[in-house]
Formats: structure tokens, C-alpha cells, sequence
């Protein structure tokens, strides 16, 4: 009568930087090949930005920091192990957004808004999920230090009412 592991124990995390970086080797395969798959220019940039984004979800169901548990899944809204890579990538994806932005909507000539007017529906999707993703990233990063400030807090706490019992019991 041997119960099954939990799901969550089943799903492999990958801590060492050689089988994050085979993940992001295969993700670029994936993203390229995929996107070979659709018939037009715009629905190419749509479904790999839509890949884009699956992936890099995927990467932080699966990538696992240091000082992270074992195989439990992590907390929903956790993007990163640390704080500074989870503002490091959103800060990436935030001045992509906004450079995507600009791009789509501050051409000044006719013949560059004439070639863009095809592709705007890909600049649009792209610049919402790097967005999207840019939000989840700097939200996670936030959360996470002000966890990390807590924990520091409760810890100086425990030090101080240890050191006030202690002189009580005198």
C-alpha cells in the first residue's frame, strides 16, 4: 500500500546553472522553431511573443535559487530566488515594453508608419506580455524583500525578548 509521491515532488527543479542554461538553450530552439511554424509575419511575432511568455512562466515554475525549499512548488507569486535578478529582469522587460511602445507609436515619417501599420498587431501583443511579465518580476522582487525585512525584523525581535526574559528571570 505505497502512496504515490505528490505531484509537486514529481516536477524536477533545476538548480544548477548547466540545466538552467540547457532550459534556456531549448527554450530558444522552441521559439524559433515554433514560430517558423505560422504562416505570416504578424502571426510569427504573435505566436513567439505568446511562446516568450509561456517559457519564461514555465522557467519560474522550474528554476529553483540556493536558498530556496525543496521540491514544493514555490509560492504562486514568486518569479525569482533574490530579490535583485526578479528587478534586474523586470527592468529588462520594462524598458522593452516601453521601447516597443515607442517604437509602435512614436515614428515620425510616412514611410516608417506605412511599414509598421502590418506589423502593429505583434508590437502590440509583445509590448502587453513583456509588460505583463515585467509587472510579475518587480511585484515578486518587492514581495520578496519585504518578506526577507520581516524576517529580519522577527529575528532581531526574538534576539531582544530572549535577552528581556533572560534579565526578567534575574
Amino acid at each position: 500500500m505505497d502512496t504515490p509521491p505528490p505531484a509537486s515532488s514529481r516536477v524536477p527543479r533545476l538548480r544548477q546553472w548547466y540545466w538552467k542554461f540547457a532550459y534556456i538553450v531549448v527554450a530558444i530552439t522552441i521559439y524559433y522553431l515554433g514560430g517558423a511554424l505560422a504562416p505570416t509575419d504578424n502571426s510569427r511575432g504573435i505566436l513567439r511573443s505568446a511562446m516568450f511568455f509561456v517559457l519564461v512562466l514555465l522557467a519560474t515554475r522550474l528554476f529553483r535559487g540556493a536558498t530556496e525549499p525543496g521540491p514544493e512548488p514555490r509560492p504562486w507569486w514568486r518569479m525569482t530566488g533574490r530579490p535583485l535578478a526578479g528587478f534586474v529582469l523586470g527592468g529588462i522587460l520594462a524598458f522593452a515594453t516601453i521601447a516597443l511602445v515607442l517604437y509602435a507609436y512614436g515614428i515620425e515619417t510616412e514611410k516608417a508608419v506605412a511599414e509598421l501599420r502590418p506589423q502593429e498587431p505583434y508590437v502590440i501583443v509583445t509590448a502587453v506580455l513583456f509588460g505583463t511579465l515585467a509587472v510579475l518580476y518587480l511585484t515578486s522582487s518587492i514581495r520578496i524583500r519585504g518578506l526577507d525585512r520581516d524576517a529580519r525584523i522577527d529575528e532581531a525581535a526574538g534576539r531582544n525578548g530572549s535577552r528581556t526574559s533572560s534579565t526578567d528571570q534575574r
